[in-house]
């Protein structure tokens, strides 16, 4: 599910659940994803992804933040920020180690 991270994000936060928004919905050239997830209306999205531009990297967060959705006892908002917080450290990490691909 994840692309060449450090620390696997799918549980991140006690739950593997997404609310997807907006999501990046095709790979896209140099497109590098985090999390891929499926959806009734568009199968197989990107709810969390990073893409180049210029000397840097957008990173991409498509999942509503404002829900109140709960899985179990877990706040899904809650863990969906621990997850993007998780990959910019893992990106960063491996920007630092110098495993990660350099932009064009």
């Amino acid at each position: 599910m994840l692309w060449a991270t450090t620390m696997d994000i799918e549980r991140v936060g006690g739950t593997d659940k997404v609310e997807e928004w907006r999501a990046v919905v095709e790979e896209t050239p140099q497109f590098i994803p985090f999390l891929r997830c499926k959806t009734p209306n568009f199968g197989e999205v990107y709810p969390l992804c990073a893409v180049p531009f210029g000397k840097g990297y957008f990173v991409l967060a498509g999942m509503t933040f404002a829900t109140q959705a709960m899985d179990g006892n877990i706040r899904i908002a809650r863990a969906q920020f621990e997850k993007v917080c998780t990959a910019i450290v893992n990106m960063l990490d491996r920007i630092g180690q110098r495993k990660w691909p350099t932009s064009p």
